[in-house]
């Protein structure tokens, strides 16, 4: 009985390895940074968690930011539809 015990330990123990290498995977879709010259210049082009001023906002910075937030959001789309399988994972 200690014997199987043994092996079932060492099999759980193979299996659980296996699951954890197989779900650690690099695949991740590569978005391009924002151009920096533009994070100086829009205020809603900012880091992430950076504060908006939104005092220097005007209409030009506003359809410049929809802009790169519709193009970035297709070529997240384009990603995603290169995906084989579609599950959580494979499109966060």
């Amino acid at each position: 009985m200690h014997l199987q015990h043994k092996l079932y330990l060492k099999r759980l123990i193979i299996l659980a390895c296996g699951m954890l290498v197989w779900g650690c995977t690099t695949e991740q879709p590569e978005v391009e940074p924002p151009n920096t010259k533009a994070i100086s210049q829009n205020p809603f082009l900012t880091e992430l968690n950076e504060p908006i001023d939104y005092a220097s906002v005007n209409a030009e910075h506003l359809t410049a930011y929809g802009e790169t937030v519709l193009e970035q959001s297709q070529q997240q789309l384009a990603t995603i539809k290169t995906v084989a399988e579609l599950n959580f994972e494979s499109i966060v």
